[in-house]
């Protein structure tokens, strides 16, 4: 397995039929990641991969679970059906995260991710793993991809207006600047305390509510921030 045919090395494969047969097999060179919340467990995608191709194909490349465990269901250079709004399909690799960022109505979750109960970090690693082997891929050959908040993307940033809460606020919030700023190069003491003290100033103009929740998101965060800056070499 390798980046030549589309597959991350170390990590399971549940892999499925083509979906898009408009699209030859291996043609297609992605230039966005699109992040998705399965409203439900990896357990049942897998389950769908394994039994029931060619009437439910897994639409998506990478399904990641709770305790940070990675399955590929496709090529990252075969299309997927993921997105159901624009040409997405034809260029993004589309990744989803177990859990649910609301009730899903049908039955009762576990539990829906909130601050208190907030994306498990385990499962934000593995996600970061799967955005920066995706990138490397592309980049491999040739065909540029710049990381950015519009090229790194959430189900609900695509302006399909019935996915507004896929994969959800809390993943805008807390897991996309982690992802994005997995790619960030190193950056010095000086940088770290000016940023924090533009946050700072940020949160003078809030009201008092936007306040609360925006420290309440640090809080949740802290642990992985630590470590970011621990991986910075800032102190």
């Amino acid at each position: 397995m390798s980046i030549q045919d589309g597959l991350m090395p170390g990590i399971e494969r549940r892999l499925t039929g083509v979906i898009n047969p408009s699209i030859p097999s291996g043609s297609m060179w992605p230039k966005f990641i699109v992040n998705h919340i399965m409203q439900g467990y990896q357990s049942t995608m897998i389950n769908w991969a394994d039994q029931r191709p060619p009437v439910n194909i897994i639409a998506v490349h990478f399904s990641i679970g709770r305790t940070g465990r990675i399955v590929q269901h496709k090529s990252i250079w075969d299309p997927g059906y993921h997105v159901a709004w624009g040409d997405y399909n034809s260029n993004s690799v589309g990744i989803e995260h177990e859990g649910f960022s609301v009730h899903p109505g049908a039955y009762a979750p576990d539990y829906i991710y909130n601050v208190e109960r907030p994306w498990p970090t385990v499962m934000i690693d593995a996600s970061i793993a799967v955005h920066k082997w995706v990138v490397e891929a592309v980049r491999t050959y040739d065909h540029t991809f710049p990381v950015g908040p519009h090229t790194i993307i959430g189900h609900n940033e695509t302006g399909q207006p019935d996915r507004i809460h896929d994969p959800g606020q809390l993943w805008l919030a807390q897991v996309k600047p982690l992802i994005l700023a997995a790619f960030a190069p190193p950056v010095t003491v000086d940088d770290f305390q000016r940023g924090r003290t533009e946050m700072y100033e940020a949160m003078m103009t809030m009201t008092f509510n936007q306040t609360v929740e925006v420290v309440a998101l640090l809080q949740a965060n802290q642990t992985r921030l630590e470590r970011l800056r621990n991986d910075w070499g800032i102190r």
